[in-house]
């Protein structure tokens, strides 16, 4: 009920650091907003981290339930609000077998995931050395996908997510009355054959066997119904799972949008903005979430996906620096008209998911230091 925007969860931290204070489990805040805890096995071994973020998006929620958002404005609308729970759920049940556990458990409660294009939490963390001291050996997350319903999770070797990348058009033309456009050179004409333009990109310059997306997403000019404005910007996003095709799209985005705008006479400046990073889930831990998974659910709730997702995550941070793994917990439930997509302002969770999260990535901490999957 209470989300908080990126890098502003201090009320979410102070409530975790609570919630691990009770079990008596050691934690620091980290990352401006964020926290790290650790819990040591009793014994000697490796050491997993669980990850979860903890911000929220500036969305008004339209929603009649009594956990609807009391945050002006901002709502859970990719729940990570339920990814919070899953991790201090986590935390309860560690705690109580840590005198099983060959090794340790860090949990990473991590900020601001949702600023794919500037320094995000994840990102902030690894810099400030959440996986260090002590070492991390292998780190693990989910997220919730509300294409799957609440008995079913997606698991995903290899590619996961996408470069989620952000440009900014900045077209400049001739203003005028808009009963004479002939004496303007109009910004609007000019984005409209450049947003058309752009869709050549994909559609005629990229492999089908490759995979990316250019969208325009928002276009901001004019100030008034009879005049023809002088400027226009636009902006948009290009999602792609490789760098060759990353760069080949934008060397093409800029290119197409400066020679159109050139056509109609107008001046354009691209700014290209790098976003979090393409990831791939490491096989060996993977593996492991999938035999934690069914040995918890059984085959027939456990999805192999073929298709990684094109939107981005700064658990790509993490995965650079050691083998790690997320999959999909899903919150859906049609017969509880739980069915909207994530960041929709009527987004929802069927709650009957939260404990499947917990146990996968609790089973998942133990089959790793115990090294059940060498069995």
């Amino acid at each position: 009920m209470y989300p908080e925007l990126g890098f502003k969860e201090f009320r979410t931290q102070q409530f975790i650091i609570n919630q691990l204070k009770e079990l008596k489990i050691p934690c620091k805040k980290i990352a401006k907003t964020g926290v790290v805890g650790l819990i040591n096995g009793d014994k000697v071994g490796r050491t997993i981290a669980v990850r979860a973020d903890m911000d929220a998006l500036p969305i008004v929620e339209e929603s009649n339930k009594p956990y609807k958002s009391r945050s002006n404005g901002v709502m859970h609308a990719c729940g990570h609000d339920a990814h919070v729970t899953c991790l201090l759920g986590v935390a309860m049940l560690i705690s109580e077998i840590k005198d099983r556990l060959n090794g340790k458990v860090k949990l990473i409660f991590q900020p601001c995931e949702e600023n794919a294009t500037g320094i995000g939490g994840g990102e902030l963390m690894v810099k400030e050395g959440v996986l260090e001291n002590p070492k991390v050996n292998a780190i693990v997350a989910l997220h919730v996908s509300p294409d799957f319903q609440s008995s079913v999770v997606g698991i995903k070797y290899g590619d996961m997510c996408a470069n989620a990348d952000k440009f900014e058009i900045k077209i400049k033309g001739i203003g005028s009355h808009a009963a004479k456009p002939h004496r303007s050179i109009d910004p609007i004409v000019t984005a409209s054959a450049i947003v058309q333009n752009l869709q050549s990109i994909v559609s005629r310059n990229i492999d089908p066997l490759d995979s990316a997306v250019v969208s325009i997403t928002t276009i901001n000019a004019g100030s008034a119904f009879n005049i023809i404005p002088s400027e226009l910007v636009m902006e948009g996003t290009v999602r792609t799972l490789n760098n060759m095709v990353k760069n080949k799209v934008k060397n093409l985005l800029e290119k197409i949008a400066v020679n159109t705008a050139k056509s109609f006479g107008a001046e354009c400046k691209v700014n290209y903005i790098e976003g979090y990073p393409a990831f791939a889930n490491n096989d060996e831990i993977t593996k492991i979430v999938e035999l934690s998974a069914v040995e918890l659910l059984g085959k027939k709730n456990i999805k192999i996906l073929k298709n990684p997702s094109m939107g981005g995550e700064d658990f790509a941070f993490y995965v650079k620096k050691v083998p790690g793994s997320m999959f999909w917990l899903g919150v859906s439930n049609k017969r509880l008209k739980i069915v909207h997509p994530l960041h929709s302002a009527k987004f929802d969770i069927d709650e009957d998911a939260l404990p499947i999260g917990v146990a996968i990535l609790t089973k998942t901490c133990i089959n790793y230091l115990n090294e059940v999957e060498k069995i």
